[in-house]
């Protein structure tokens, strides 16, 4: 997959997973669900996360989920376009501290 340009966090938040938690997450298990009305699994979502090494680039395609209770999930393969899409539109948008997405419900399933 490119890679474009995504402006990279200079510092990360004191709260922010370290390395060793997020090599430490469990892979998230996500339900399968019948219909739109049944619930999966809703996690209070803090940050979405993917990880970049030191030259910039992403050393696997893990992309994690921090909750507002400070558990960390490793995504499904499945989710990383979403999680890096989700990330790509609030950093053009100007950050979660303009777009305000996260804290947020969301329900994986």
């Amino acid at each position: 997959m490119d890679q474009p340009s995504i402006p990279l966090l200079t510092s990360l938040p004191a709260d922010h997973p370290t390395d060793a938690q997020l090599r430490k997450a469990p892979l998230m298990a996500v339900p399968r669900v019948a219909n739109a009305s049944e619930p999966g699994l809703v996690l209070e979502v803090k940050r979405v996360i993917i990880p970049r090494g030191p030259n910039g680039k992403w050393p696997d395609q893990n992309a994690y989920v921090h909750t507002t209770d400070d558990k960390v999930f490793r995504l499904p393969p499945g989710l990383f376009g979403w999680a890096y899409d989700l990330i790509s539109v609030v950093l053009v948008s100007g950050g979660n501290s303009v777009v305000k997405l996260f804290p947020a419900k969301v329900d994986f399933g």
